[in-house]
């Protein structure tokens, strides 16, 4: 990843969290095959977790965390 200027974790997630979000939009708006093709695209960038970065952002329990500090803790467990 440090090929690719993801030199920082705090850099790490927030990329991570951008293409979780467009895999989300993907899939609501152009279907599950273009999110599924954009996760593809995703992991050969070695952007491996996205699938499982998307389901959690959305997940039910993302209501529950007021603040991104509380989500962004919860996820790094994944």
């Amino acid at each position: 990843m440090r090929s690719q200027a993801y030199g920082t974790a705090k850099t790490m997630l927030c990329e991570s969290l951008v293409r979780a979000c467009v895999i989300r939009y993907l899939h609501r708006y152009e279907g599950a095959q273009a999110a599924d093709k954009a996760i593809r695209e995703e992991m050969s960038r070695g952007f491996v977790a996205m699938a499982e970065l998307a389901a959690l952002l959305y997940s039910s329990d993302v209501i529950r965390w007021r603040q991104f500090r509380t989500f962004s803790a919860k996820s790094s467990g994944m």
